[in-house]
C-alpha cells in the first residue's frame, strides 16, 4: 500500500472549494491525469455515485472504477477505488481563517502486478505525489479564479 499526503491552502470558502469539487466531470479539467469520466449508474453525487475514469500517467493507462463513499458537504469526500488500482483517497476541507482553507487529500493506493504491485507503488510514489500536487495547484487556480 503506498500512502500520499498533500495539502494546499486556497484563497476561498469551503463552500467555494466543495462547488468545484463536487463537479464530477469538471474533475478532468484539474486533474492532469484524468482524461475522460463516465457515470456507472443514474445517480450523479453523493454517496453511492460510481464512476469510471480514464486515467493516462506518461505511458500507463488504465480505467480507474471509483465509488464515493464520503460526502460531507462542505467537509469533506472520500472514495474507494476498486478496478485495477484498489485503495482509498479522500479530499478533507478545514477553514484556516481569513475566509481560506485548507484542502488536504490522502490516497491510499495498491497497485496491480501489471503495473509492479507493492514494488511499483513505492518507486512510483515520488511521480504520484508531484501530478496529485500539480493537480491541486490546478485546482486551486480554479477556485480563485486565476
Amino acid at each position: 500500500m503506498t500512502r500520499l499526503r498533500m495539502e494546499v491552502d486556497i484563497d476561498a470558502g469551503p463552500e467555494a472549494v466543495w462547488a468545484v469539487l463536487e463537479d464530477i466531470p469538471g474533475q478532468v479539467e484539474w486533474m492532469s491525469e484524468a482524461t475522460e469520466i463516465r457515470f456507472l449508474g443514474p445517480q450523479r453525487s453523493g454517496a453511492g455515485t460510481e464512476i469510471e475514469c480514464d486515467v493516462r500517467i506518461g505511458p500507463l493507462t488504465t480505467t480507474d472504477v471509483l465509488r464515493f463513499v464520503i460526502w460531507e458537504p462542505p467537509c469533506q469526500m472520500g472514495i474507494e477505488h476498486t478496478g485495477l488500482v484498489s485503495g482509498s483517497g479522500r479530499f478533507t476541507l478545514e477553514p484556516s481563517g481569513n475566509g481560506r482553507t485548507r484542502l488536504v487529500w490522502v490516497e491510499d493506493l495498491r497497485m496491480p502486478l501489471r503495473f509492479g504491485g507493492a514494488l511499483g507503488g513505492w518507486l512510483g510514489r515520488r511521480q504520484f505525489r508531484k501530478i496529485f500536487l500539480h493537480d491541486l495547484r490546478l485546482l486551486k487556480r480554479k477556485v480563485e479564479g486565476t
